[in-house]
């Protein structure tokens, strides 16, 4: 398995990963190439020889905050460290543009996604009520980095 950073012709692949999500959730074809093309963002594809993109996730970056919006692995691949490895790419991107803090929003049903990200030194900070549908609320978490100051 190889990460990269997103290209346009991966659009497609990354739409399709969306299928584990609610339809009402999922982000389009049209949405990733945004993504992929936008300033301020990172988006890396996992992929296999055999399989091609099996995960993905997607990172924006304002000011000393970065969001992760997304970390998406095909059923089948999960469980094997792959989020973990994208997450750790991630912030270390994050680190790199100075970022004070990371933030994510996750299904408040989504236990295993919860329990995920506080392994990693996430913290529930917030919660926006019914944010993923009637029922479903939205835990936002923190991850706050230490920056060195620059000499």
């Amino acid at each position: 398995m190889i990460i990269r950073t997103a290209v346009p012709a991966d659009a497609p692949a990354l739409a399709r990963l969306e299928q584990v999500f609610p339809a009402r959730q999922r982000w389009s074809e049209t949405s990733w190439l945004e993504e992929i093309g936008a300033d301020g963002r990172l988006v890396e594809v996992a992929e296999t020889a055999t399989d091609g993109v099996i995960a993905c996730a997607s990172w924006r970056h304002a000011g000393d905050t970065a969001d992760l919006d997304r970390i998406v692995v095909a059923e089948e691949h999960r469980r094997r460290g792959i989020a973990g490895r994208l997450l750790g790419r991630g912030i270390a991107w994050a680190l790199g543009k100075r970022s004070g803090n990371v933030l994510l929003e996750v299904a408040s049903d989504n236990i295993a996604a919860i329990e995920f990200y506080a392994a990693n030194g996430f913290v529930p900070v917030n919660r926006r009520g019914n944010y993923y549908g009637r029922g479903v609320d939205a835990v936002v978490m923190e991850k706050r980095m230490k920056v060195e100051e620059s000499q």
